[in-house]
């Protein structure tokens, strides 16, 4: 059984729309996240300790890894 977060889409949170960000599934140390932004919103550069996999379902994004866009 998945460990479900509070708050999260999948444990009875908040509508989808009203919050940025949802944790949908939290499980072995693993994330599976729910991001929303706003044109020219961005995330301060950081470190990932795993792989990281994105899906644009509207709109366009540039990701830089190791300073490449």
């Amino acid at each position: 059984m998945p460990n479900l977060t509070k708050g999260s889409l999948l444990a009875g949170g908040q509508p989808l729309d009203e919050a940025p960000t949802h944790v949908l599934l939290k499980r072995d140390g693993h994330r599976v996240l729910r991001k929303r932004f706003v044109p020219g919103e961005g995330i301060a550069p950081h470190h990932a300790p795993h792989d990281v996999l994105v899906m644009v379902v509207s709109g366009k994004m540039v990701i830089t890894v190791a300073g490449t866009p």
